[in-house]
């Protein structure tokens, strides 16, 4: 059974972290505020799979930069929900390059892209 002092400090931090997610939920980070140039620039060292991954639900801004930079795609070596997660945050129609395997790592990637 927790002790009161368990208690009330369980509770404060539980509200302090209510307090920090409130305040910095409409905050950017300073990778945010770096101009679009730059973006592109770091994009090009990235995978297009990973660039979608890791930023389209950043903001409507990484959205379009992601949608109009990323347009190659090579599924051969990425997880299932990995996949799955592109397929639905990005517009495949906007692709001029796919790879889709169908190998022991990525069972199933060709069928599911085409019933999507």
């Amino acid at each position: 059974m927790a002790s009161k002092r368990q208690h009330t400090t369980l509770s404060v931090t539980n509200t302090h972290r209510d307090l920090l997610q409130k305040r910095f939920k409409h905050q950017s980070t300073i990778f945010e505020r770096l101009p679009n140039e730059l973006h592109i620039e770091i994009f090009s060292y990235l995978l297009h799979v990973d660039i979608v991954y890791a930023f389209s639900q950043l903001n409507n801004r990484f959205q379009n930069l992601i949608l109009n930079h990323c347009h190659t795609f090579d599924f051969k070596s990425i997880n299932s929900t990995k996949f799955k997660c592109i397929i639905r945050q990005h517009q495949p129609e906007r692709w001029r390059y796919l790879r889709l395997s169908n190998e022991t790592e990525t069972p199933g990637q060709i069928i599911y892209f085409f019933r999507q």
